[in-house]
C-alpha cells in the first residue's frame, strides 16, 4: 500500500478506542507516524527523494499492515469493497475521471452498479495543452469540456434534460484525478444562448478529493444541537499589500443576518492570528470574506490573509493540523480568490489547497473558490447560498442546492450584461475591456467571446 495513493483526508482517521485498549502500541504507532507523513509543508517530489518523512511513510504501511492483521481490524485502511463503494453513492451518482496518455475514462459509481465509461473525445494530450496555456476557464474551454467530457457522462446516467418545475434536482459528485481538478467541470457547457446544454442545467455539482474521503464523511453522523451553535465571520476588508474590498463587509453584514435567523450564535473576531484561530475550534460554520494568496512553488504554504498575514500566516499547513472533528464543524465558507487553485501541475495529485485543508481539518462541507472572484459577484452569491439554507434547513443537500441556486442566477445576471454589453461594444467598435479594482485579486479579463470569463464560474462546493 502506498500511503500517497489516498489523499492526506482519508489518513485522518478516528483511532477507535478498540484499537487503543487491545493495542496501544500500535495505535500510538499509527498516530505518531501519520502525524509525520500527513504534516504538511513538504512537495511529493521532495518526499520520493528519500529523508526522514519517506521513511516515516514506510514504517507506517508497515504499522497499517500490522494493524490490519489483528483479529477484527482487517479492513484498517484498506481500500473500500464494491458494496462500500456503492454506497456512497444514495444521494446521487460519484463519477471519478481518470486521464492518461493512453485513455481517458469515466468510473461510474450507482447504488446498484460500477461501471466504467471510456471517454473517446477526450485528450490527455488536450488537457495539458490547455493547462500550460493557462486556458481554463473561458467560454471556449466549458463548451469544450461538455463536448469531450460531462455531456457524454450525462447522457449515460440519463441526465439529458432540466428538472421539471417543482422536481427535485438530480445531484452529481465529481472527481477528476491529476490536471483535470484544475477545471470547473460543474460549469462545462454552452452557456452563450441559453442551451440546456450544460452541466448546471441538468444537475447540482459538488467534488470530492476521492471515493474514501466520501465513505469517512459520511459515517461521521452530525449530532443533534444541544445549545446554540457557534458561527464565525471573518471579514477582511483591508490587507497589507492587496487591493481594498469595499463589499467584503457588506458580504459579513448579509450573512451574519442569516446565520442569526438559522439560530446560529454569530460571533465576528478581530481578523488576527490570535483571536481568529482559537475561535475555529467549536464553530459550526467558518466564513472568511477577503483576499487568498496561492503559493506556486508549494501548496501548503497558502493562506487566507487576516490584517498580520506577514507576521502570522493561515496558511493550508496551518489549517490541516487543525485538527477540529471533534466539534463536528458543518460549513467552511472561503470567499476569497483561488481557494482550491493549485498553481503547479507537479503538485495535481496532492490536491494540496486550502478546500482540501478545511476538509481535513474536518469540515463537513467546503465551498471555495478555483481562481480569482468578483467582489461584488461574493456578496451576491454568498447571500443566496445562505438564504436557501435558511430556507431548506441545515443538510447536505441544502449546501450543494445552495451554491447551486446562487451561480444560476449569478449567471443569469451575467447573460443580462453580457447581452448588453455586446450590443455596447459593437456600436463602439470596441471588443476589450480592463477588469476595474473591485475584485479579490482577479486579473484583466478579455470579454471577447471565446476567451470571455465569467464571474459565476468559480464558486465551487467540496462535501458530501
Amino acid at each position: 500500500m502506498c500511503v500517497f495513493a489516498s489523499s492526506l483526508e482519508d489518513l485522518r482517521v478516528e483511532v477507535s478506542g478498540e484499537l487503543q485498549q487491545l493495542h496501544p502500541g500500535l495505535a500510538a504507532k499509527f498516530m505518531s507516524l501519520r502525524y509525520q507523513v500527513s504534516r504538511p509543508g513538504i512537495t511529493l517530489g521532495r518526499f520520493e527523494s528519500g529523508g526522514g518523512r519517506a521513511k516515516a511513510a514506510l514504517q507506517l504501511d508497515h504499522v497499517i499492515e500490522e494493524i490490519s492483521r489483528k483479529p477484527g481490524f482487517e479492513n484498517f485502511l484498506m481500500s473500500p469493497n464494491e458494496e462500500e463503494t456503492r454506497e456512497i453513492s444514495s444521494s446521487g451518482p460519484v463519477v471519478v475521471i481518470t486521464t492518461c496518455p493512453m485513455r481517458c475514462d469515466a468510473i461510474i459509481i450507482q447504488p446498484h452498479q460500477v461501471r466504467g465509461l471510456r471517454l473517446s473525445h477526450l485528450s490527455h494530450e488536450d488537457i495539458l495543452d490547455n493547462l500550460q496555456r493557462g486556458n481554463i476557464n473561458n467560454l471556449k474551454v466549458l463548451e469544450w469540456l461538455w463536448d469531450v467530457l460531462t455531456s457524454p457522462i450525462l447522457d449515460a446516467l440519463g441526465f439529458t434534460q432540466s428538472p421539471s418545475n417543482g422536481e427535485a434536482w438530480p445531484r452529481i459528485w465529481w472527481i477528476p484525478i491529476g490536471p483535470l481538478s484544475k477545471f470547473p467541470i460543474h460549469a462545462a457547457g454552452y452557456h452563450r444562448h441559453r442551451t440546456k446544454n450544460t452541466v448546471m442545467d441538468r444537475v447540482a455539482s459538488s467534488y470530492s478529493t476521492s471515493v474514501k474521503s466520501m465513505i469517512q464523511t459520511r459515517r461521521r453522523a452530525t449530532p443533534a444541537p444541544s445549545r446554540p451553535e457557534r458561527a464565525v465571520l471573518v471579514p477582511v476588508p483591508q490587507t497589507t499589500g492587496h487591493a481594498t474590498l469595499k463589499f467584503v463587509k457588506e458580504e459579513a453584514t448579509r450573512v451574519g443576518s442569516l446565520c442569526r435567523s438559522m439560530g446560529f450564535d454569530v460571533i465576528e473576531p478581530q481578523p488576527r492570528m490570535e483571536s481568529v484561530a482559537p475561535h475555529m475550534a467549536g464553530c459550526k460554520i467558518f466564513h472568511f470574506a477577503g483576499h487568498g494568496s496561492v503559493n506556486p512553488s508549494d501548496p501548503s504554504l497558502s493562506q487566507l490573509l487576516l490584517e498580520d498575514w506577514k507576521t502570522q500566516e493561515l496558511t493550508v499547513a496551518m489549517i490541516q493540523e487543525m485538527n477540529l472533528r471533534s466539534g463536528s464543524p458543518f460549513l467552511a465558507y472561503l470567499s476569497a480568490c483561488g481557494t482550491g487553485r493549485i498553481r503547479q501541475s507537479s503538485h495535481l495529485d496532492e490536491n494540496t489547497h486550502l478546500i482540501s485543508a478545511f476538509r481535513i481539518a474536518g469540515f463537513r462541507h467546503v465551498i471555495g473558490t478555483l481562481w480569482e472572484v468578483n467582489d461584488e459577484c461574493c456578496v451576491r452569491v454568498a447571500e443566496r447560498t445562505y438564504e436557501e439554507m435558511l430556507n431548506q434547513g441545515i443538510s447536505d443537500d441544502a449546501v450543494c442546492l445552495g451554491l447551486h441556486t446562487a451561480i444560476r442566477e449569478a449567471r443569469y445576471e451575467w447573460e443580462q450584461r453580457a447581452e448588453a454589453s455586446r450590443d455596447r461594444l459593437r456600436k463602439q467598435g470596441r471588443t476589450h475591456y480592463l477588469s476595474v479594482d473591485r475584485d479579490r485579486d482577479i486579473e484583466e479579463c478579455d470579454t471577447n467571446d471565446d476567451l470571455q470569463v465569467p464571474e459565476w464560474v468559480p464558486y465551487v462546493h467540496f462535501g458530501v
